[in-house]
Order: C-alpha cells, then sequence, then structure tokens
C-alpha cells in the first residue's frame, strides 16, 4: 500500500512581510502554495498511489475565498477520475464552524468534520481495508490531549492510520491538541500522519509518526524545499519513506564573503554571481528561489559603503533573474562583522548592556510593549490582525534591530579607532 502524507497547504496565505521591490511578484508568492498542491496531485496521478491524506491547515483561515475553495474541489476532481481517494482533516487555522456552510467536496474525499475522535474505513482497489482515525478543529485552540480519545487498535482492517493535527506537550503552552509520543506508540497503529509543525520531523521510526511538514515555505523561517511524503506500508511493520519536492518557491540563506579592498560593483558583482548559480540549478528543479544574502565580514568594507548597504542601495541595484516562469530575487542583505563578539572588549559593561538588551528583544512581553504603538494602529487592526502573533515577522524585527544595533556600534568603533 502506497499514499502521500501532506499537511499544511495553507491556500490563502497572505505572504505576509514580502519586500516593496518584490511587491510585483506578489501573485507569484499567493499562488505558489496552489501550485505546490497541484504538483502532488500531478505525483499521485502519475505514480497511482492509493490514496492520499492531508492532516490539517488546508486553507489559510477559517473563512477561504472562492478562489481557494474552488481550486482545491478541482484537484480533488482530478483525483476522484484518476479512482485515487483523500482522507483529511481540520487544523487550527482552517477549523470548522459546523453552524455556518460547509464546501461539498467529491465523492473520493473523507472529510473529519467533528472535533471528536471518529474512524473512516477505505477499501482499496486490490482489496485491502484501512481504517482512519482523525477529528477536526471546531475551534482555534485544543487544549485537551486528543490522543487519549483514540482508541486501541482493534486490527479490524489490513491497516490503521491515525491522523493528528497538533503538537507535543511542552511547558504551559499546550493550544494545538497537544500529545506525548509514546501515548501514539502504545496505540499500536500503523502509521500516525501529523500537521501543524511545517518542518519534516519524525517523532518515532516504528511505529511512524512523522511531520510531512508544509509543501510551500512561506517566509524566511521555513527555509530550504518542502514538499510531502509518499509512504508504503508493507507487511510485517515494514515502511518506506521518500520524501517528494513540491515547493514553488525555495527561501535560502546565502553567503557572500567581503574582502578589504571591494568596491560597490564588487559587492554587486559576488551577489550576481551567487544568484547566477541558483539559476543555473532551475532547469533541474523547476523552482524559484528567495534569496537572504549575508555579507560575511562586512566589517573589512569602507564605513561610507556599510552604510549605503544599510540603506538598501545594494538591494536596489539587484535586478531578479528571470528563466521562463521561474527566477531567482533577493529578499534581503545583511551585513555580518566577524568583530561582532570582541567589539565591546573594551568596555565591559557595554557589553553586558548589549547582551542583555538582544536577549531581551525575544521576550514576548517585552516585544509587545516596543511595538505597541504598531499593533495597535487602525489600520493594523483591521486588515493585519494576524501581525501581532505573527513569529516570523517578529524574527524579522529582531534581526533588523540587531543589525541596526552592531552597523552603528560597528560605525562608532571605526569612528573611536581612527580618533585613537
Amino acid at each position: 500500500m502506497k499514499f502521500m502524507h501532506l499537511a499544511d497547504l495553507h491556500l490563502d496565505s497572505p505572504f505576509i512581510g514580502i519586500s516593496k521591490h518584490l511587491s510585483h511578484l506578489h501573485h507569484n508568492f499567493v499562488n505558489a502554495p496552489y501550485l505546490a498542491f497541484k504538483r502532488a496531485v500531478d505525483y499521485a496521478i502519475e505514480k497511482e498511489l492509493d490514496f492520499i491524506v492531508i492532516a490539517g491547515d488546508i486553507y489559510d483561515a477559517a473563512h477561504q475565498t472562492i478562489y481557494a475553495q474552488s481550486y482545491l474541489v478541482r484537484e480533488f476532481e482530478r483525483l476522484n477520475d484518476a479512482g485515487i481517494p483523500v482522507v483529511l482533516i481540520h487544523g487550527n487555522h482552517d477549523y470548522l464552524n459546523t453552524s455556518k456552510y460547509q464546501v461539498h467536496y467529491p465523492e473520493n474525499v473523507h472529510e473529519f468534520t467533528k472535533q471528536e475522535v471518529t474512524s473512516y474505513d477505505l477499501t482499496l482497489q486490490n482489496g485491502e481495508r484501512v481504517r482512519f482515525y482523525g477529528f477536526s478543529y471546531n475551534e482555534q485552540w485544543i487544549t485537551e490531549d486528543m490522543v487519549a480519545d483514540y482508541p486501541q487498535n482493534p486490527h479490524e482492517t489490513d491497516w490503521t492510520i491515525g491522523l493528528l493535527h497538533g503538537d507535543v506537550k511542552r511547558g504551559d503552552s499546550n493550544h494545538y491538541a497537544p500529545f506525548e509520543v509514546q501515548a501514539m506508540v502504545d496505540k499500536d497503529y500503523d502509521y500516525w500522519a501529523l500537521g501543524h509543525i511545517h518542518q519534516t520531523l519524525e517523532l518515532h521510526e516504528t511505529p511512524t509518526i512523522l511531520y510531512s511538514g508544509t509543501p510551500q515555505g512561506r517566509h524566511h523561517n521555513e527555509m530550504g524545499d518542502r514538499g510531502g511524503y509518499v509512504i508504503e506500508l508493507k507487511d510485517h511493520g515494514q515502511i518506506e519513506k521518500e520524501f517528494i519536492s513540491l515547493a514553488e518557491i525555495v527561501w535560502q540563506d546565502v553567503d557572500v564573503f567581503c574582502h578589504a579592498d571591494d568596491q560597490a560593483s564588487d559587492i554587486v558583482k559576488s551577489v550576481e554571481e551567487a544568484m547566477a548559480n541558483f539559476q543555473a540549478e532551475q532547469q533541474a528543479s523547476q523552482q524559484s528561489y528567495i534569496l537572504t544574502v549575508t555579507l560575511r565580514d562586512s566589517d573589512l568594507l569602507s564605513p561610507h559603503l556599510q552604510e549605503q548597504i544599510e540603506r538598501n542601495e545594494l538591494l536596489q541595484a539587484l535586478e531578479i533573474r528571470f528563466t521562463d516562469h521561474l527566477f531567482v530575487a533577493v529578499r534581503k542583505v545583511t551585513m555580518a562583522s566577524e568583530i561582532e563578539g570582541i567589539r565591546f572588549d573594551y568596555d565591559p559593561a557595554l557589553n553586558d548592556s548589549f547582551q542583555h538588551i538582544t536577549e531581551q528583544m525575544h521576550e514576548e512581553e517585552h516585544y509587545q510593549q516596543v511595538m505597541g504603538d504598531v499593533f495597535n494602529h487602525a489600520v493594523i487592526r483591521r486588515w493585519l490582525p494576524e501581525m501581532k502573533e505573527d513569529q516570523a515577522i517578529k524574527e524579522e524585527v529582531i534581526d533588523t534591530a540587531k543589525q541596526s544595533l552592531n552597523q552603528q556600534f560597528s560605525l562608532a568603533f571605526e569612528v573611536i579607532e581612527d580618533e585613537d
């Protein structure tokens, strides 16, 4: 038996935080999750898989656009025409409000709709029977350990698969159906298809308990290729797992090293060479790339050139490289000075203050206080309310603040040295 495990499609994702100079690529970003799912459907049909499971967060929000709903139905209809069933649950992003109208999917789709564990039996074309256990979120948060409600495997079918959208129990922050891995193991299922964590992550080998990750990274914190897993369950508990690349756009970090005699044109050329390397890979990968460039040894550059880079003049000089419908673009250029670790050796008190400030930035209460005026702005509250809780934006703000502090202290340090 061979099937595909997907999760966290996040159709309708708004892609907050895209730089202004990439605004004309906004359509590409918004369309990327849809194309990633299309790649998954193409693969399933080509390989004649037995079925697809989707472990929650199919949509990015509880209220979906007409486009997202119609697109998903069309792709499900393609699977229906190919005789490939789909079994799905909903997560904390696309939780079901059962009092409102629900989307009607083709007959090949089984949707778990209740916030209680139920089962569904599927008979495959070869006669094998599979039982699925799962539930869907009917509200944004679930603090209960739902695994406790999954029954012990009754071994009434050839295979038993658990679907769950949630997170391992940790501290006091348990809003997403918290569970313990051993409790899953004890249920004696053949496979657990997990969603919620956007990284591929295997929590247990036998039985396999696996997060497939998101098929399409939505921001720079979701670096690298993304996709899903093709799982083959065999007799005697044997299992084969194959990661399949699905991402339309891949976020990547790139290091570019600076030299003491580098001029602005040298830096531009070095970054363009890095972009060209990714462009050369596109024929094989059929993926676009968004790069975050870090200039290493940037303290070797002249203060004036560093100031220009800080003002995003380098970013503005880099053109997006297109190959047919694919592209390579730079979203951000940061500077990493090798003297950062020793910058304040001459003043231990200043060094301690700097370390304290950078650590304090990560504290949620302090972050919310500093950003309060932004988050409480009338326009932000109305149109981008999720900014307040968006961890990607938080990391972006903190990273930018640290870079600014490092840059300012670096320049000041050079002035002190010159005066000496």
